[in-house]
């Protein structure tokens, strides 16, 4: 039986916002990673804060809009207040 596996997507600051720059992941490429996923791997992505006040659920809501609304988010505030990963795993 194959192990299952975490494939970490590290753009420069995050998902995509409504302009998609190199510094970026987009929401294509997130469904290319995530259709290709086996059950029980995990996918995550950095995300960087933006300008605005509601970035982390902005970011969440574009994860969940590709791979489903059971999206993990990981930070460590203490560290860095900027900075969250967001993850699921496969059914």
């Amino acid at each position: 039986m194959a192990s299952s596996k975490i494939v970490l997507l590290d753009p420069y600051t995050g998902i995509a916002p409504a302009k998609p720059s190199g510094k970026h992941v987009t929401t294509e490429d997130i469904a290319a990673v995530w259709e290709v996923l086996q059950s029980g791997d995990w996918l995550a992505v950095y995300q960087h804060q933006s300008r605005s006040k509601t970035w982390k659920h902005d970011a969440r809501d574009r994860f969940a809009a590709v791979c489903g609304n059971d999206v993990e988010l990981y930070s460590a505030p203490e560290i860095a207040t900027d900075v969250l990963f967001l993850a699921r795993r496969k059914p």
